[in-house]
């Protein structure tokens, strides 16, 4: 393995006390709307470094931010789905989990290293084409740019999609569709880059864009009000959506 680093979810399986860690980085991390805007230089500089390490090919950068408070013995668990494309997130007993079919998603860098703040059901990327110096490199960056609190490393959606937008649906998950499946598709704010090569030059790639929906009434984005319903799967989450105008 190229790299040496150990990272729980990635190259190391995670523990019920990383899941813990996990509640707890997550519980800590402001709303998206509280991040400072991201400097395009400091893209360009990103997308260079992912570059030089083929990093690229299977992680991108994320806006690090929570959207609510998880209660013990949870862990934030999403599950991509190709098609229909989405991804469903929820709030999950740590219990109930297979560790060995789990891995991180969205990593912070922490005085112990990078750490997940949210998991996926299946397995972790091969790391074996990474640059061996690309995470220690990484966390330089962040270090020197004052970015540790800001950004985030995330695990890529594969293949990669053109544009996902995220809905929050109260406490008890985040749900990601395609703008086409929604009826107000503007971008409140990006949240995800994905970087590929252009012409010989590293640059932001214009697929995996993440984002999410404004509300027109209020700063930020879209929390759908779930009035106590209890939402156990996607379907339900999409049931939801439908009722209450959201989905076209």
């Amino acid at each position: 393995m190229a790299c040496a680093v150990q990272i729980p979810g990635l190259n190391r399986r995670p523990t019920v006390d990383d899941l813990e860690i996990c509640r707890q980085i997550y519980n800590q991390l402001p709303s998206d709307d509280a991040q400072p805007p991201i400097r395009e230089e400091h893209l360009q500089q990103l997308a260079e470094l992912f570059v030089e390490h083929s990093a690229h090919k299977m992680f991108g950068i994320h806006l690090a931010h929570g959207h609510f408070n998880i209660e013990d013995g949870n862990v934030l668990v999403g599950e991509d789905n190709v098609e229909p494309l989405y991804r469903w997130t929820k709030p999950t007993a740590t219990g109930s989990l297979d560790l060995d079919n789990l891995y991180g998603h969205t990593f912070v860098l922490t005085d112990e290293g990078f750490r997940p703040y949210e998991y996926l059901i299946g397995a972790p990327p091969s790391l074996a084409d990474l640059g061996h110096d690309f995470l220690p490199r990484l966390a330089a960056f962040l270090q020197e740019n004052n970015l540790t609190k800001v950004l985030a490393l995330e695990v890529l959606m594969q293949p990669l999609p053109s544009t996902m937008s995220e809905l929050i649906l109260g406490n008890q998950g985040t749900i990601m569709l395609e703008p086409s499946r929604l009826k107000d598709a503007s971008t409140s704010r990006r949240t995800g880059w994905a970087f590929t090569v252009i012409n010989g030059t590293p640059r932001v790639h214009d697929s995996g864009t993440q984002q999410h929906i404004p509300n027109p009434k209020e700063n930020g984005h879209i929390t759908v009000n779930v009035r106590g319903k209890k939402i156990e799967s996607f379907q339900q989450a999409l049931d939801i959506l439908e009722e209450y105008g959201y989905l076209s």
